[in-house]
């Protein structure tokens, strides 16, 4: 039986996990438990880019894979790991609205897009200028239930093995493919933002997008998430997840007083209710220039993979790009131009 070794536990390493382990392999999964990115996130899954309002790359195949293993682990654990919140749109102009009107006639977009009715155009629960439109199919997932069902689930599955520990990369041999002499088919690092730290593949240049949210208490309960210049997403308790920065080149984890106040701001031009700030914290996302993930096994060593750059919509692409790693990995099926490692040119 051929035996993986995947680093790092966050959602894509996780996700080619339980692929891998679905196609009768042994996987160990290294992790340092130090996650500032798939724990911190905000696990929005939103098959529409707002900005130009068109569906998000590859939506249509993305969407019924992640929710069919987000179900399949709340089953195994017996926790919520689905928080199903639709989005609403509030328009940042009239030409965001006529565009929604025009794409909700589209076949291809009557699945996520709700066809603007008075209600929509006069909502009424927060700053409205232009309308608002809802997203179908749109819900968030709890990174931290998902996250510790995912560790669980390996930890009990006959051909899964957990260990907590920082990878040390200076014990990799990748001419023999082991780690601390232990022998593997492959060794895969999904290391996130990371991945500079790592001599294998930091010819490969994911960036470090760093993103700050803040958590508000307001009296008002809301049961929809809202989104313009920010998102506002209810949690419970009268209490709502608000964010997101995007810092670039910021590989930290320190909140500041800017980022509050900047989300304090676009908070307050959606929202009339009187709001208290009660937590911040910020995480970093792996990004790439050309906003496709990074995979593939590595030019020149055989047996060495890399899945990551997942950037903000990784709790949505994960699941179905997981499993298409593990095909190509076991049986060499071609992976989605855009996504492939040879894309980029390794320097000497």
């Amino acid at each position: 039986m051929k035996h993986f070794l995947i680093v790092g536990g966050g959602v894509a390493g996780y996700s080619l996990t339980i692929a891998l382990l679905n196609k009768n392999t042994k996987v160990t999964v290294l992790d340092s438990d130090e996650n500032h990115g798939s724990a911190v996130a905000a696990g929005q899954i939103n098959p529409i880019v707002f900005r130009r309002m068109n569906k998000s790359w590859r939506a249509d195949e993305y969407m019924p894979v992640a929710r069919n293993l987000y179900e399949e682990l709340e089953s195994f654990s017996e926790t919520a790991i689905i928080v199903d919140k639709q989005i609403r749109r509030l328009f940042a102009h009239n030409q965001e609205r006529d565009e929604w009107l025009k794409r909700q006639e589209l076949p291809e977009y009557e699945m996520y897009l709700e066809k603007l009715s008075e209600d929509d155009l006069n909502f009424s629960q927060a700053i409205n200028i232009c309308g608002s439109g809802r997203v179908k199919q749109s819900y968030y997932v709890h990174a931290k239930n998902f996250l510790s069902a995912c560790q669980n689930y390996v930890s009990n599955h006959e051909n899964g093995a957990y260990r907590k520990s920082k990878v040390n990369h200076s014990l990799v041999d990748a001419a023999k493919i082991e780690y601390k002499k232990e022998a593997f088919s492959g060794i895969i690092f999904c290391e996130g933002y990371k991945n500079f730290e790592n001599p294998f593949f930091n010819f490969l240049q994911v960036d470090c997008t760093k993103g700050q949210l803040i958590t508000v208490r307001s009296p008002i309960y809301k049961e929809e998430s809202l989104n313009r210049k920010c998102f506002v997403m209810p949690i419970g308790s009268g209490e709502y997840k608000v964010g997101s920065t995007y810092e670039w080149n910021q590989p930290n984890v320190k909140i500041d007083d800017a980022a509050k106040e900047l989300l304090r701001s676009n908070l307050a031009s959606l929202v009339l209710e009187r709001f208290e700030i009660i937590d911040q914290i910020a995480g970093i996302r792996p990004t790439v220039k050309d906003r496709r993930p990074i995979m593939g096994e590595h030019p020149d060593l055989s047996g060495l993979y890399i899945f990551n750059g997942l950037g903000a919509k990784g709790y949505m692409m994960a699941p179905l790009l997981g499993q298409e790693l593990a095909e190509f990995i076991l049986r060499g099926t071609e992976l989605n131009k855009e996504v492939r490692l040879n894309r980029f040119k390794k320097k000497c």
